[in-house]
Parts: C-alpha cells; structure tokens; sequence
C-alpha cells in the first residue's frame, strides 16, 4: 500500500467531489454528491474550511473535512472534524489515524490549541476509532433545529 496524504486546495475539486462521493456510500446517503459544483468549488477557497484526502496509488480512500470556528474565549479558531470517512477495505489500518495526525500537525502549523468531533452514541465503531486517537472523550447531548 503507497499512501499519500493531501491536503487540498480550491485547484483540486475533482479530488474533493470523490470524496464526497466516497462519504455517500460510507454514510449510506442518496444524493449527497449532486451538490452544486460552484459551491464545493467557493467552500475550497475558504481559509476556514480544511479538507484532506488520503490516496492509495492515486485513488481517494479516505479523507476528512474541518471547519475552523472562532471563539469569544480565545484569539484563536477551535478545529471541527465535521466528516471522516474510509473505504471498508482500507479500515482499521491506520487511514484514519494518520488523517487525524495531518489535520492535528496542519492545526498546530497555525496556532489552533484545540479540535473537536461529534459521534452518535449508537455508532459504536466511530467511538471505538476515537476512543483509539487518544482524544479526550466528554459526555454531551447533542440538539439540531431543523429549520426546512
């Protein structure tokens, strides 16, 4: 296995539109890759938002999405992990890891002091992966507003 991590920037839409496509079939969501390519395209150029993908031989197998959200406690932005996903085949072999150990290196390079990510109670195997990065684990009950 030749891995390769990537960071990417707004001349790389292609790379980030197959991961998108890969989060459709790991999250099991219909339609998620037919967003509007302008937008994919405007949310690459954002310095608050981070996207790495890791390739295998030039093939996208995994890959995670971030936002940089600014507090009121502090000067500087908080990372959120808002997506990570890799292909089953590649699972449990340190893909994922790797990908958490880029954006921590990448957040550190700028001055972030702090990352966070959500996982729901029942995904068992998300809690199990984190539990494995050595993040701190807290017990919060999430609450979304659907608006539409």
């Amino acid at each position: 296995m030749t891995l390769r991590f990537i960071k990417l920037d707004n001349q790389q839409l292609d790379k980030f539109t197959e991961l998108i496509k890969l989060f459709e079939v790991i999250f099991g969501m219909k339609d998620f890759s037919k967003l509007n390519r302008n937008h994919i395209q405007q949310l690459l150029v954002k310095t608050g938002f981070i996207v790495y993908v890791a390739e295998n031989d030039e093939q996208i197998i995994g890959g995670l999405t971030a936002y940089l959200l600014d507090q009121y406690y502090s000067t500087q932005p908080i990372a959120f992990i808002y997506d990570i996903a890799v292909k089953e085949e590649f699972q449990r072999q340190g893909v994922g890891k790797k990908l958490i150990a880029h954006l921590s290196e990448h957040c550190k390079s700028i001055g972030i002091e702090e990352m966070f990510v959500l996982a729901d109670l029942e995904d068992e195997n998300a809690i199990e992966f984190y539990r494995s990065t050595m993040g701190q684990e807290s017990s919060v009950v999430n609450f979304n507003y659907y608006l539409k």
